[in-house]
């Protein structure tokens, strides 16, 4: 997690996500990239933006304005010696995230889950799900303020599925930056019934298979896999929720895209994706 990227829109969500990535840059001595991308159609980008030396000194304004809003946090003042670096640009904005993910060799993404709406902000809510599917790096996403130094209990709900190596690392990878304990879940519900006694051996199989340390399995039944893990986070007191999201459209998106989402949109811990 050396290099960190932080969409930015002014709002709280973004704020809190810039303070949690600082704090792991912190620690990492690593480096944050704040990007903020204003929206614009390809009609206005084509006939305004392009070739206009006012488009310059604009990017430029945004950039002193991210700046001045960064120094007047009293958090980031505590923290002198973290790398940072604004970027400013225009036009689509998860094309643009996208983009500087690959280009600047992005490690993480962080960012919040709502914010500003309009055409002068990220509508969060609707961008950050999309980064989720396409990113091909991990995704944690905030709404409400966290400390870094608070991650101890992370929540893996899983299908228990095969071929997840890559995921599994990453998540063995996230347990020893927190130095956290994992909660395993698998949630019976009634459209994917199992009996206990199977399930729960399937998760003691799935702990010895990847070698999971400082891992408690549970077993839990609920009417579906998103309220399962919601309720489950709540009565257990997680600090983060780690899930994968996997790489489909059509109905298939719909269906197993939409746990990850609905967790999203009603968790109120972070959640740290990885897409497979």
């Amino acid at each position: 997690m050396n290099k960190i990227l932080v969409p930015y829109d002014f709002s709280k969500p973004a704020k809190n996500a810039f303070n949690f990535a600082a704090e792991i840059a912190s620690k990492t001595g690593g480096e944050v990239v704040i990007i903020h991308v204003i929206y614009t159609s390809p009609m206005y980008e084509t006939i305004y933006l392009r070739g206009h030396d006012g488009n310059l000194n604009f990017i430029q304004e945004m950039q002193e304005s991210i700046q001045k809003d960064l120094l007047s946090n009293s958090k980031l003042q505590t923290k002198p010696n973290i790398s940072t670096k604004i970027i400013s640009t225009n036009g689509s904005i998860v094309a643009a995230i996208l983009e500087k993910i690959a280009e600047l060799g992005i490690d993480l993404v962080v960012m919040g889950t709502s914010g500003n709406e309009g055409l002068d902000g990220f509508l969060f809510g609707s961008i950050t799900k999309k980064i989720i599917r396409k990113s091909n790096v991990p995704v944690l996403a905030l709404e409400n303020e966290a400390k870094v130094s608070e991650i101890k209990h992370i929540l893996l709900p899983s299908n228990l599925e095969l071929g997840q190596e890559n995921f599994i690392q990453k998540v063995k990878a996230l347990q020893a930056f927190f130095d956290a304990h994992i909660h395993l879940l698998l949630i019976n519900t009634p459209m994917h019934f199992q009996p206990e006694a199977e399930g729960k051996m399937e998760l003691d199989n799935f702990v010895k298979h990847h070698r999971l340390q400082n891992c408690q399995p549970y077993f839990t039944n609920h009417w579906t896999e998103e309220k399962g893990i919601i309720a489950f986070q709540s009565s257990h007191k997680i600090d983060l929720i780690a899930m994968s999201t996997h790489v489909r459209k059509g109905l298939s998106h719909a269906f197993y895209g939409s746990i990850t989402e609905d967790t999203l949109q009603h968790s109120k811990c972070p959640i740290w994706t990885f897409r497979i």
